[in-house]
């Protein structure tokens, strides 16, 4: 005997796939965040000749779509610094200063320079980037027994978040957010 397929669908996944609208805008507001970051990346790039940048995008990060600028573009495991720009979709953008393998004076400028809106990673985890897990600390929140782990550790990872705002341009400040963590790990 036949069994039948029962729909476990609920309302919202059934409209969803009901409707062909959803992959195209999504499709169309990716590729205008692809352009903005590659407007960026060469920005940056006419600034720092010697750099490249990098554009990735996904469909997993934590089960949702994300595109991201590396500059200057990791070459392998031993990069030493990097600045990342992260459109992570129903998240926000994040603005990273990824360093590996620097000295704790460097971390410790960086931490007395940064906004206390920032977010400092704690754990082990360097490609964790969801600030509302006990991995991040905001900045202006941490303990000096916090800072004094941030300063043990083998790389640092700070994140500047931004919300959403609809007719802004996602990124206009990265170039001004790489240029001042430039200056204080060089």
């Amino acid at each position: 005997m036949e069994q039948k397929w029962v729909n476990n669908l609920n309302n919202d996944e059934f409209n969803l796939i009901d409707n062909d609208w959803y992959p195209i805008i999504k499709k169309s507001a990716i590729d205008k965040i692809k352009s903005q970051l590659i407007e960026e990346g060469a920005k940056l790039q006419k600034v720092y000749p010697k750099e490249s940048y990098k554009i990735s995008a996904g469909e997993k990060l934590n089960n949702l779509p994300y595109v991201v600028l590396d500059f200057p573009r990791i070459e392998g495991p031993k990069f030493n610094f990097v600045c990342r720009a992260l459109f992570w979709w129903g998240r926000g953008i994040q603005f990273q200063l990824i360093l590996n393998g620097k000295s704790n004076e460097v971390y410790a400028k960086i931490l007395a320079q940064s906004m206390s809106s920032d977010f400092v990673l704690l754990g082990q985890n360097l490609w964790e980037n969801d600030i509302e897990t006990a991995h991040f600390c905001e900045l202006n929140s941490m303990s000096e027994f916090q800072k004094e782990l941030v300063l043990q550790a083998n790389f640092f990872k700070l994140i500047r978040f931004k919300p959403f705002q609809l007719n802004e341009r996602f990124f206009e400040d990265f170039t001004l957010f790489y240029q001042f963590y430039a200056k204080l790990v060089d």
